[in-house]
């Protein structure tokens, strides 16, 4: 699925806005409807989504595992 979130949010890192997902203040009610409808247009989501999960393939447990490790290592020292 295409994401909406935040622009506070983790993973809005990973977002390419119209590509694979949308930014907006988590409070913009608006912005976040403007969003949503956006996604309904026919054919708009399917593509979104498959960016998407294009965007986070390789970033799998045990990637993600490693990365968090590799972190506490770089913190700890």
């Amino acid at each position: 699925l295409p994401v909406v979130t935040s622009a506070s949010s983790g993973a809005a890192e990973l977002i390419a806005p119209n590509v694979n997902g949308a930014i907006c203040d988590a409070l913009d009610v608006e912005a976040l409807a403007r969003h949503l409808d956006a996604l309904c247009a026919a054919g708009v989501a399917k593509g979104m989504g498959e960016a998407a999960r294009e965007a986070v393939a390789a970033l799998g447990s045990a990637t993600m595992a490693e990365k968090l490790s590799a972190l506490y290592r770089a913190l700890a020292a």
